[in-house]
């Protein structure tokens, strides 16, 4: 994989905005509501994820939790290695 991390390496665009919805790119870090969102994934799977020691990357400040743009990026990315590797058995 040639592109920085969080790319897609065709058009070299950050993942998140490739995807067909808006966003708030301009963000660094996300609320678990807006990470779930953009991410397109349920609430309870991101914390299921994160129970099995998978799923981004996590900040703790206080009660609330943040989830940087680029660790939700890193996280797709490696999802979707995984189902490369799955798609070729």
């Amino acid at each position: 994989m040639s592109g920085s991390p969080g790319t897609k390496e065709e058009t070299g665009k950050p993942l998140l905005e490739e995807m067909d919805m808006p966003q708030q790119t301009d963000r660094i870090a996300y609320t678990v509501a807006e990470a779930v969102t953009a991410a397109r994934v349920s609430r309870a799977e991101l914390y299921k994820q994160w129970a099995s020691g998978g799923g981004p990357k996590r900040v703790r400040i206080g009660r609330r939790v943040l989830i940087r743009r680029e660790a939700l990026e890193e996280w797709l990315l490696g999802l979707q290695e995984n189902d490369d590797c799955g798609a070729s058995r």
